[in-house]
């Protein structure tokens, strides 16, 4: 993860390096994001207005105690912040999907199943290993977007309608799609690692390079044929959702904080896909 994050400041291009020197990205908790804003003070002098009013009792609250040390992090440590922060929200997304079929399972008069702790840790590595690295990533595009010839010069709106444009044109499509393999791929390696680690022998064989590659086969096989039918509904159900979130998002949210933003979003939205992937 560290050889990941030194990839990251390292290899980015210039123009990305510019955007991360920016107070912008090294405060993400006191100020706001290149597109949004409103009127009157920006939301980063808001949010430090309301700390200042808030009580000694107030300030120390466990509450904000998390919130502070959680931007600190996202400072010090910004990718693997969103790894583990995304991971939590996805397993938590997983975790209310499952609820929700067993009382539905109840109210139909069937034996409810107990939670699928297996199940509910491929979605937690999903989330960690593949949506917050790409978020991670994928939000400086807009950032750079905005400062091109020709959209620079577009007032806060046009600004929003551009990132937002790009986001659900481009990145939800690929990313939801995506997602759908790597939930399965995932899912085929830990059930390979339980099963190394409960000492079976039929798992260890499974190792082999020629059954690893039949397995990621297949796996890719019945992603595809699941897609041909469910690929489309989760769209719709995407579009439904994502696109005013986005608009709040790009709007209002600075850059650091876009990724936990779409994370406290996706507790729903993963609890929808969670239940869709294990059709």
């Amino acid at each position: 993860m560290r050889a990941l994050q030194r990839f990251s400041q390292s290899r980015r291009p210039s123009a990305y390096r510019s955007f991360a020197a920016s107070p912008v990205l090294r405060r993400p908790c006191s100020h706001a994001s290149g597109t949004g804003g409103g009127g009157g003070r920006p939301p980063g002098a808001q949010m430090e207005a309301a700390t200042a009013e808030l009580s000694p009792s107030e300030s120390s609250s466990p509450l904000s105690k998390i919130w502070g040390a959680y931007c600190r992090e996202l400072e010090l440590r910004p990718l693997v912040t969103k790894v583990w922060s995304t991971a939590l929200v996805s397993g938590l997304g997983n975790a209310i999907c499952q609820n929700i079929e067993r009382r539905q399972a109840e109210s139909e008069g069937r034996e409810p199943k107990p939670l699928d702790l297996e199940r509910l840790l491929v979605y937690s590595l999903m989330g960690g290993l593949y949506v917050g690295p790409v978020l991670h990533f994928w939000f400086f595009i807009p950032e750079w977007l905005i400062r091109q010839p020709g959209v620079k010069g577009l007032p806060k709106v046009g600004k929003t309608i551009a990132s937002v444009g790009i986001d659900q044109t481009v990145l939800a499509p690929i990313m939801n799609g995506v997602a759908y393999y790597a939930y399965k791929l995932i899912g085929v390696g830990v059930a390979g690692a339980r099963g190394v680690l409960r000492g079976d022998s039929d798992a260890k064989t499974a190792l082999s390079l020629r059954s690893v590659s039949q397995g990621v086969t297949d796996a890719v096989n019945e992603t595809t044929e699941l897609l041909k039918t469910e690929y489309v509904p989760m769209m719709k159900m995407q579009y439904t959702i994502w696109p005013l979130a986005a608009v709040i998002n790009y709007s209002f949210v600075p850059v650091d904080l876009r990724v936990l933003f779409v994370s406290a979003m996706s507790v729903i939205w993963s609890a929808y896909l969670s239940g869709s992937v294990n059709k």
